[in-house]
């Protein structure tokens, strides 16, 4: 009897790369999901050494972390738990765009925050990060799983409730309570990545898995890595590396041979780190984020959205997640635009100690999105130690602001029941401090000054479970 070729192929190895259960792994990524994966492979039983990568020190005994209004607190304390990577928004060859260099930042150099330590994309989220009907219905089932395990369920306020329906008979969403759909959708619950016990809540940080890994001998942390170099081998999907960890007289160099490197990192990380250590990182494209913020009435008589001053522990007193179609497409099926927006008092995402304030009376709607069809390349350039977005053509950056900028109007007029003329979103500046100081700022920006909550949570899900709409750093083409 002749053999199955299947079988064959299989027993050639052909196609494989030389890892199995005796494997051993890298996991870089300051992130909650270095951890999970670690753990994942613990409990699949796997027979090599596992090696974590981090880049910041031991920060997982600070003082309160878990606290529901940790960030809150610590407002002047977050820069321990994140790090700017200098980002250069690169023009196209486009030469019109000096024109609307005030709505589009071209060739400014800023700095981009992201987390510095382990589990750092949780901690220092400027709320507490929660998830949306954001997925696709043919997604792992794993992931519906994993989400039910760790996020918590809570109703919607009556405020919220009010703006969901306007915001889906306005928009055409479905309400729906699950994350994954099959259509633009608006959730009608809160998942919130907290633990309830009893009356006390806590923020799940995933702390309780970096504790269970601590304990156990297969695993091995590095923290305070630097100077790492790869050096391939002839092993297919295999590598060795060397790099300097630790600090002071604890510092030391490490070489790892025949890795398996998982990258559970952002995109711009997954770039630096690449690049920095000699791999050939080619440019892939990356869904642009967007954020609004502007001003609102507590109170809202057309509407009965009347807010007042209650708020939860990291001061949002409103929130809702939902997906969105290209408004002016007739395709009203697909998922454009992945959507949070919310109300505070302060805008916790500033890093400038001075902050950001709503006036007496008011507070801020702040919409966050990511724009799914409007991707930029993106590489790291080792000369300038910088990650370098580069625009598309102003046609089409153009037209995914306006976009924004409408879509932004939708959700302004659930709230407040007004009009708003896009062109007053793109072209007024200034918002002034509780205290009367008053400065710059752009109501919208594509180009975001730090990792957003919901950013850090699709990240999360795409390098752990993949995602059909939105990439994991290391197949983001």
């Amino acid at each position: 009897m002749s053999n199955r070729p299947s079988t064959l192929h299989k027993k050639k190895n052909l196609c494989k790369d030389q890892c199995s259960n005796i494997c051993n792994y890298v996991i870089f990524g300051e992130t909650a999901a270095n951890i999970i994966y670690a753990k994942r492979l613990i409990s699949n039983r796997v027979k090599g050494k596992i090696y974590i990568v981090s880049f910041g020190p031991d920060k997982s005994h600070f003082s309160c972390l878990e606290n529901t209004s940790f960030v809150f607190d610590n407002v002047k304390k977050i820069q321990n738990f994140i790090d700017p990577l200098k980002k250069n928004l690169v023009a196209s060859c486009d030469n019109h765009w000096k024109d609307d260099e005030d709505i589009y930042e071209n060739n400014a150099i800023t700095n981009h925050y992201i987390s510095s330590v382990l589990l750092g994309d949780f901690i220092s989220a400027y709320y507490i990060p929660n998830i949306g009907p954001w997925f696709k219905n043919t997604s792992c089932g794993r992931l519906h799983k994993f989400i039910m395990r760790h996020t918590t369920s809570t109703c919607l306020n009556c405020n919220e409730m009010k703006v969901m329906e306007a915001l889906a008979h306005d928009l055409c969403l479905q309400p729906t309570e699950d994350i994954t759909v099959n259509r633009p959708s608006i959730l009608n619950r809160h998942l919130l990545f907290v633990n309830k016990n009893h009356d006390h809540t806590k923020r799940n940080l995933f702390v309780d898995e970096f504790n269970d890994l601590v304990n156990c001998n297969k695993i091995d942390f590095n923290y305070e890595a630097r100077n790492i170099q790869f050096h391939p081998n002839n092993k297919k999907g295999l590598l060795n590396l060397t790099m300097d960890a630790g600090s002071g007289c604890n510092g030391s160099q490490i070489e790892l041979i025949d890795v398996k490197p998982v990258w559970m990192t952002n995109h711009y990380s997954y770039f630096k780190i690449g690049t920095q250590g000699g791999l050939d990182m080619r440019a892939k494209h990356v869904p642009v984020s967007y954020r609004a913020v502007f001003p609102i009435p507590l109170n809202n008589e057309r509407t009965g959205v009347n807010i007042g001053d209650k708020s939860r522990c990291d001061l949002v007193s409103t929130s809702l997640t939902f997906s969105v179609h290209d408004l002016q497409s007739k395709n009203h099926s697909s998922l454009t635009w992945l959507c949070h927006a919310y109300t505070v008092k302060e805008d916790l995402s500033v890093v400038d100690c001075n902050g950001r304030y709503a006036d007496e009376n008011y507070t801020f709607l702040i919409l966050e999105a990511m724009n799914l069809k409007n991707r930029r390349t993106v590489k790291f350039d080792n000369g300038c130690n910088e990650i370098l977005e580069n625009l598309n053509d102003k046609s089409i950056e153009h037209k995914w602001m306006i976009k924004f900028a409408e879509l932004y109007t939708h959700l302004y007029k659930a709230y407040t029941g007004d009009q708003i003329n896009p062109c007053v979103l793109l072209g007024e500046k200034g918002i002034c401090s509780s205290e009367g100081n008053c400065f710059e700022y752009r109501h919208l920006t594509n180009n975001v000054k730090r990792e957003m909550p919901m950013v850090s949570v699709l990240n999360m899900v795409s390098n752990l479970y993949g995602n059909e709409y939105y990439p994991s750093a290391q197949s983001c083409n």
